[in-house]
């Protein structure tokens, strides 16, 4: 089956673009013709991922869930990441999906298209900042924002402990 209209990137923008071409198309259309398509099974709007860092909010309790969202705007959710594109084809080819412990969940496929839009987001940048490569902890995604929260709590534990000061905020 051809996708008529597949977005790939689940952040703020093309989330609520299939949410609304869902919504506009309806329970019956928009299923068949709105797909959805990011790495994640969940979305946390960006600019609160520095509070996950911090430990004031819990992304599992946060996040909203693509699927539940699928059903509720009439848009298809599929987990994947973009490995490919030919756009003569109107191709994509998806990597194989694998969970936290490496075991294989969805193999690598591809996927066909009539319209497509790349919602994939904006990255940091460190404009060549001297040191900051080395030394930043960018927060890019929900997993980038536990890491450096788990790194941050190890901090304070063991400082708490072995009473040397491994840790100031200034």
């Amino acid at each position: 089956m051809q996708n008529q209209i597949v977005i790939v990137g689940g952040g703020a923008g093309g989330l609520e673009l299939a949410a609304l071409l869902g919504r506009r198309l309806g329970p019956h259309e928009g299923p068949r013709k709105v797909l959805l398509i990011d790495r994640a099974v969940f979305h946390l709007w960006k600019p609160s991922l520095h509070e996950v860092a911090a430990g004031s909010l819990d992304s599992r309790q946060e996040g909203l869930d693509y699927l539940m969202l699928a059903r509720r705007n009439h848009f298809r959710f599929m987990l994947g990441e973009v490995k490919g594109l030919d756009p003569v084809a109107r191709r994509l080819r998806l990597a194989e999906t694998r969970d936290v412990d490496g075991a294989l969940l969805i193999g690598a496929r591809s996927l066909d298209f009539e319209r497509l839009v790349l919602a994939t987001g904006a990255g940091s940048h460190l404009f060549d900042t001297p040191g900051a490569a080395e030394h930043a902890c960018l927060l890019e995604d929900v997993a980038d924002a536990e890491a450096f929260h788990r790194r941050l709590a190890a901090l304070f534990l063991s400082s708490a402990y072995d009473g040397r000061r491994l840790l100031r905020i200034a």
